[in-house]
């Protein structure tokens, strides 16, 4: 009966049911209560429209020809079923989202090989405070301090030093 429009699009609760966060639980639960009762309601209903008694309509209508009319109407009434048209367009998505998931993971898998090897640079590494000038140059090359090939003022920052100062013209007259 209406069953089997119902089953083609079943849904299975388990799998969802997987997914679902635990701080969602309770709207999971709200939601599948209400698909089930709407289900129940689906399933108790016929298939088909129930069978009218046309002739006890006849015999008592005064006008025959309007009963006989509303019979021919009624029998050509038909309701469709609405098509199902969207699973294409899932499954679509579906397989986009699927390849860009398997994108993802590779670069993902990327990073990590990558952020273990860094890690490993900083297991295999001596403690700072055991570090001696020398070994802290050989591992930070970049911010190591190095007087002879990058010269800097005291305090060591960038935002501190001014290697390109000129005295102005004025102060070098008054000197």
């Amino acid at each position: 009966m209406a069953a089997r429009r119902i089953t083609k699009s079943a849904i299975d609760w388990a799998k969802f049911a997987e997914r679902v966060p635990e701080n969602q639980k309770h709207m999971f639960q709200a939601f599948k209560s209400k698909s089930d009762a709407y289900a129940l309601k689906a399933f108790s209903l016929p298939e088909t429209a129930p069978a009218i008694n046309w002739a006890s309509y006849k015999a008592s209508a005064v006008p025959a020809s309007l009963v006989e009319q509303f019979e021919k109407q009624y029998k050509e009434l038909k309701i469709p079923y609405p098509s199902e048209n969207v699973t294409p367009l899932i499954d679509a998505q579906e397989k986009q989202a699927s390849a860009t998931t398997e994108e993802f993971v590779k670069e993902s898998n990327a990073r990590i090989a990558d952020f273990k090897k860094k890690l490993e640079r900083w297991d295999n590494m001596i403690p700072f405070d055991q570090m001696t000038l020398d070994e802290y140059a050989e591992n930070f090359p970049e911010i190591a301090l190095d007087p002879l090939n990058r010269p800097s003022a005291y305090p060591h920052f960038n935002s501190h030093m001014n290697m390109n100062y000129k005295p102005d013209e004025e102060e070098a007259e008054k000197k």
